[in-house]
């Protein structure tokens, strides 16, 4: 799954595919260097981002992802968003993923219409972890959390009509107030999410856990991205949420082409 943010603010690449050309050229270049998916985002999540108004975020990615969409119909788009009426927006142009990062269970959508959207359009959706309260937990207590809010979150989905074969795990590596040791047991664990029965996608691209434990900016993050990235796909990862497409792909080239012989 490739990053394509139409933001000025992202931590990574903010701002570099804020207008139409740009994100169209990024679209391109990610799908010829082997993206599967893309996955659109309008506004940044990164820690103490500013929220924007849901007319703001379509306004920034209607006419990119109908654009992508019409361009390149045989790969599939992901909308990342939290908020039902850009997640309506979306579908409607061309996406057939939401990317959720509050599971379904965002504060302001007291009537769960993200899950309804969802179930209504037939669009798989991406529930992640989140936590509100900024409190650091233990690693156990981390891992725990994030069980019970996917069991939580797998019922919302329920409930609406999403099905099963829809739904995809994202442990929020890097959010929910997660220590740099909470962040590397969620990657050493995968199995407990993977024991729910749906496929997990991990999105830890130059996160910052990674500068914390190799001291680097992070325009220095790739090789770290690459290590923890292989050893979640090792451990049960089926997605991999990512900015360098070219690196990662060879890597799993090797990654197979390793196996098959061992």
């Amino acid at each position: 799954m490739g990053i394509l943010n139409i933001t000025p603010d992202s931590f990574s690449d903010g701002g570099k595919y804020f207008n139409l050309d740009n994100a169209l050229f990024q679209a391109e270049k990610m799908i010829i260097n082997g993206a599967d998916i893309i996955d659109i985002g309008g506004e940044s999540t990164r820690p103490n981002h500013i929220p924007i108004s849901e007319n703001e975020e379509i306004e920034r990615i209607e006419k990119i992802v109908i654009a992508i969409a019409q361009r390149f119909p045989h790969i599939p788009l992901s909308i990342d968003t939290y908020k039902p009426k850009v997640a309506e927006v979306a579908i409607k142009a061309g996406c057939s993923i939401v990317n959720d990062i509050w599971g379904l269970k965002w504060s302001g959508d007291i009537e769960n219409n993200m899950a309804k959207i969802i179930a209504k359009s037939d669009a798989n959706c991406v529930i992640m972890h989140n936590r509100e309260v900024a409190i650091p937990l233990s690693n156990n207590d981390m891992l725990n959390d994030i069980v019970s809010s996917f069991k939580q979150s797998i019922g919302i989905a329920k409930v609406a009509g999403i099905s099963d074969d829809k739904i995809i795990l994202d442990p929020g590596i890097g959010f929910g107030s997660k220590t740099v040791e909470n962040n590397l047991s969620c990657i050493s664990n995968i199995k407990m999410f993977t024991d729910l029965g749906y496929p997990i996608l991990v999105g830890l691209s130059n996160k910052s856990f990674i500068g914390k434990i190799l001291d680097v900016d992070v325009d220095e993050r790739l090789v770290g991205t690459l290590t923890a990235n292989i050893i979640a796909i090792q451990n049960g990862a089926s997605f991999i949420r990512v900015h360098e497409i070219k690196a990662h792909k060879q890597v799993i080239e090797m990654m197979k082409s390793i196996c098959k012989k061992s």
